[in-house]
């Protein structure tokens, strides 16, 4: 049997991979962490082995709201903010791409997925700076 690659196979395809993407990049970020924090599990098991102090900032962890901006200076970005942008953006460009794809169907609603997840940390994102103040 062979296969042949016409124009409706390739349409077809598109979106699929389109939406593939981003879910193999959240279980690389997934599987990233975890390794991560199993690293930091053992360096904490074998301190306690050995008898020699836990730094606060080692149990503390990855748990922090915010992440290092750009400019390296000691200005921060928090995590719901940067996310909700990231989620947003990545949302109206899913939209607009699926949507010129194959206008005439209704697959570009899955584009909104994503963006109401980022209006979604966004809102948190509000809640949370006005709580802190």
């Amino acid at each position: 049997m062979h296969f042949t690659w016409d124009a409706s196979t390739l349409g077809a395809l598109i979106p699929i991979v389109g939406m593939l993407i981003p879910i193999v990049a959240i279980i690389a970020g997934v599987v990233q962490w975890w390794h991560g924090e199993q690293l930091r599990h053992d360096t904490i098991r074998e301190l306690a082995r050995s008898g020699q102090s836990i730094p606060a900032e080692l149990l503390k962890g990855n748990r922090s709201d915010e992440s290092p901006n750009s400019t390296g200076r000691g200005s921060r970005v928090p995590g719901s903010l940067r996310t909700g942008l990231i989620l947003l953006s990545i949302g109206l460009a899913l939209t607009i791409a699926l949507y010129m794809v194959s206008p005439e169907e209704a697959i570009w609603g899955f584009g909104l997925i994503p963006t109401f997840l980022g209006v979604a940390f966004l809102v948190i994102w509000r809640i949370e700076s006005r709580a802190r103040v």
